[in-house]
């Protein structure tokens, strides 16, 4: 005889094991974007794109919103520069991630390894 579980345990223990199921599927996927990501860029030896971004938050009446430029060289750099509200910039170089930009009230400059 084969018993069914019933009630809010098993139906919880349910969810939980189908988005456990879920979770190396959607990994998966966004590393296949992420390829392809790198090999579309890759393909050319320098793109250049401004961008926006907005943050959402429950805290503010509005998104703060930045802006400013994107550019990627071939084969390993990739650059933030964003102009608006303050300057700032991240450069990634092979396994180095340089920040520029106010912290806490001073200019600076940070370099950090990602290896």
């Amino acid at each position: 005889m084969i018993e069914r579980a019933t009630g809010p345990m098993s139906r919880r223990t349910a969810v939980l094991a189908l988005g456990a199921f879920a979770l190396p599927w959607r990994a998966a996927s966004a590393d296949d974007q992420l390829v392809r990501l790198f090999a579309e860029l890759g393909a050319r030896r320098e793109r250049h794109a401004r961008f926006v971004e907005r943050k959402f938050s429950a805290l503010a009446k509005a998104p703060l919103e930045s802006s400013g430029t994107l550019t990627f060289r071939a084969p390993n750099t990739l650059e933030r520069h964003t102009i608006e509200p303050q300057r700032e910039s991240v450069r990634i170089v092979g396994d180095t991630v340089t920040y520029e930009g106010t912290m806490r009230g001073s200019f600076q400059k940070r370099t950090f390894a990602l290896a």
